[in-house]
């Protein structure tokens, strides 16, 4: 289960009104697939067949894809990595020429890896290029080759079909950042043996938890009337490197919008910035503490890693408190002991515990945070589904590399 331990900052009862009846006209809408997800009982069965196939054919998956593409599928396998398993899972989604020279060196069998290309548009340049290289360098056995995209024509499903490729769903209604449900998170999950019933459930528990979700977005909102631009996303696990990166393009291209649905300027919304743990409190606290207050900081705890070994002995005597202790204490004493240092400072805090963090756990949270978004775009009446901000970038890259 996934609650708020602490806030300093109470919320007026005309914002969670107002939060409360957003989140209902939210979860109304039938046009957002990903509200819909657990229930389409054939994409969950495809995805789980064709990770069985890819089981019997190798050991190693490459996702080759770029944003919402990789980001979930990437949060996933840092949070649930185990160090048993056989199978191994990596990334090509940078377009970075040297780290794909590395990941080449690092596959045993790179013509029998399954390699996984992802873009629901089908048309994504990064993805696209990068299938012309690894064919060019490894040219890969077809059988052994997925791609995952919309139903629709495209480049990417085009070749698919000319080679033969097999092909999994990318929805229509369900925008790339709100896909890690999908094939696009769940197929590598499959494969690494994760229970992907556990994910539906932890979905379903998010979908159960109206209360939180509205109070999170009523958070949000008020943060937003105090002109706090920055909302700090404080992870209190080394396994969450990837799911800030996740959370900050869900919230940063779903809320930062130029115009609202009536052609309006849009509200100003705050900046998303990741954190983790113990690691940085020796890296920004300084900052946090003494810096401006123009931040909303957001601690987010897990069950799971407040607990551990006990320490029997300490080599030191100024720390001879520790013993009997674990790790996982210390981590949350000081996660707890930040929170309240920085709230007694003035700053705005609320705390988060996830009670576990196993595959119904980490998909509770990410289902939660999908919510929040949803329910912030309802509020202020924005298109959280698109952006149109990204798209100039891409059309100047396509003209420097024609000229």
């Amino acid at each position: 289960m996934l609650k708020i331990v602490s806030t300093n900052r109470e919320i007026s009862d005309s914002v969670l009104l107002k939060a409360h009846d957003a989140f209902l006209k939210l979860v109304a809408r039938k046009d957002l697939g990903y509200l819909q997800i657990q229930d389409r009982e054939h994409l969950w069965s495809e995805v789980q067949k064709r990770a069985q196939e890819l089981n019997s054919l190798t050991q190693e998956m490459v996702i080759v894809g770029i944003g919402g593409s990789s980001l979930g599928p990437r949060a996933i396998d840092e949070a649930l990595e185990s160090p048993a398993r056989a199978q191994k899972l990596y990334f090509c989604d940078n377009v970075d020429g040297l780290e794909f020279d590395r990941l080449l060196q690092r596959l045993k069998n790179p013509k029998k890896a399954a390699w996984v290309f992802v873009s629901k548009s089908g048309s994504t340049i990064e993805t696209l290029t990068s299938l012309d290289f690894i064919f060019q360098e490894v040219n890969p056995d077809l059988e052994v080759c997925t791609i995952v995209s919309e139903n629709k024509s495209s480049p990417l499903v085009e070749w698919a079909q000319k080679h033969r490729v097999a092909q999994l769903e990318i929805p229509v209604d369900i925008g790339g950042r709100f896909s890690v449900f999908t094939a696009v998170g769940m197929l590598p999950a499959a494969f690494l043996g994760l229970n992907l019933e556990g994910f539906r459930q932890g979905i379903k528990k998010a979908r159960q938890q109206s209360a939180l979700v509205t109070e999170l977005a009523a958070q949000a909102w008020a943060s937003f009337e105090r002109q706090e631009w920055v909302t700090f996303f404080w992870f209190y696990s080394s396994s969450c490197r990837f799911f800030g990166g996740w959370l900050q393009q869900l919230w940063a291209e779903s809320l930062a919008k130029k115009e609202d649905l009536y052609g309006k300027p849009a509200p100003r919304v705050s900046f998303p910035v990741g954190a983790i743990g113990a690691i940085d409190q020796h890296s920004v606290l300084q900052q946090l503490m003494e810096g401006a207050r123009d931040k909303w900081l957001v601690f987010i705890r897990f069950a799971d890693t407040e607990k551990g070994k006990s320490l029997k002995k300490s080599h030191f005597s100024d720390y001879a408190f520790m013993q009997g202790k674990t790790l996982g204490q210390l981590l949350g004493a000081e996660a707890q002991a930040t929170a309240e240092s920085l709230a007694s400072e003035g700053a705005s805090v609320l705390t988060l515990k996830l009670e576990s963090s196993q595959e119904e756990g980490l998909a509770h949270l990410m289902m939660a945070w999908m919510l929040v978004v949803g329910t912030l775009g309802e509020m202020l009446e924005i298109d959280a589904y698109n952006q149109p901000g990204v798209e100039l970038g891409k059309r100047l890259a396509k003209k420097i590399l024609n000229s």
